[in-house]
């Protein structure tokens, strides 16, 4: 509910950071597309290879910092962002499970560990490393539109009966603004933004999401996923947990002193 400024500055915040870090990926994809279409094929030196990981890492860390920050500061519940262990969420986390699972049998069973990805034998770390980059850049995407974009748009809408479907809408919009460099596929990335947002409402867990879109980096995307979102969906079961014991234990000092 907007109650209090609080709120309004809140989700002002977070319009503006959802928005133009939308329309700064979309420019980045749009001149890295170009860039690709002139540059000839082949395997790029390990000096330009390191310089694009340690892009990677600095262009998605914002969208983990601002997932941070919305627990800490203004007070997003982490149920609110999908980590959850009750109820529908067993849904998602059990398909994302298996996702992994059969990726994995796939993988093993017909094309063979990472040579599916023509890895130069003789330093495999790389192939593992560009399949685990996938996964991190994967990941912080989901947190931006199927977390924060939902969150954000339901709160903003929490006055209409239709919020939900608002959320869905909106926060597919903007992550289908992102691959604008790609117009035959927008339809496409626009109806599965829209399921993959209305799974994650319905279970009210991220798992799936996470293990869909991380399927670009294979099994080590997949497990790199269903490791984050298992560490902090059991954080904020242990931290409920914590908070009901120390509420059971006011509630009964209280009735002491009663």
């Amino acid at each position: 509910m907007l109650n209090t400024w609080k709120d309004v500055s809140v989700n002002v915040k977070g319009v503006i950071f959802l928005l133009g870090y939308s329309l700064l990926s979309a420019i980045l994809n749009y001149l890295n597309s170009i860039a690709q279409s002139n540059t000839v094929p082949g395997k790029p030196p390990l000096w330009i290879a390191i310089i694009g990981w340690t892009f990677i890492v600095l262009f998605y860390l914002p969208i983990y910092a601002i997932f941070l920050h919305s627990v800490r500061r203004w007070s997003w519940s982490l149920d609110e962002w999908g980590f959850n262990l009750h109820g529908r969420a067993w849904i998602s986390n059990a398909g994302a499970i298996l996702g992994l699972v059969g990726v994995w049998l796939l993988l093993h069973f017909e094309w063979g560990n990472l040579s599916f990805f023509e890895v130069d034998a003789t330093q495999p770390q790389m192939g593992v490393s560009l399949l685990l980059f996938q996964g991190y850049a994967r990941v912080a995407e989901e947190l931006l539109y199927r977390g924060l974009a939902l969150v954000l748009f339901q709160r903003l809408f929490s006055n209409s009966p239709c919020r939900s479907l608002w959320a869905v809408l909106l926060s597919s919009a903007c992550f289908t603004l992102v691959h604008t460099h790609r117009p035959s596929m927008l339809m496409w990335l626009f109806v599965s933004s829209v399921l993959l947002a209305a799974i994650v409402l319905w279970t009210r867990s991220l798992a799936l999401a996470f293990a869909i879109h991380s399927a670009a980096g294979l099994h080590i995307g997949m497990l790199y996923a269903i490791i984050v979102y298992s560490g902090v969906a059991f954080f904020n079961e242990r931290s409920k947990h914590l908070r009901e014991s120390e509420r059971s234990q006011q509630e009964q000092k209280d009735d002491a002193k009663h």
